[in-house]
């Protein structure tokens, strides 16, 4: 089964399906059920803005 068969399923099958509501539908299944780890933390947040701002890469953030 596609990617595309599974979401026509999921948002009423392929006389029901409609482009917008599916796309809302996923918006709100999307969400995350909780905050994201820096924005709880305030130091490793600290840490990664500052290495954001110095142009680094994401490996080199992980450093």
């Amino acid at each position: 089964m596609s990617t595309v068969s599974r979401e026509i399923a999921r948002d009423g099958g392929r006389n029901q399906y409609r482009a917008a509501s599916a796309d809302a539908a996923a918006s709100v299944r999307g969400r995350r059920p909780r905050q994201a780890e820096l924005t709880q933390q305030p130091a490793p947040r600290t840490l990664v803005e500052a290495k954001l701002a110095r142009c680094r890469s994401p490996g080199q953030l992980a450093d």
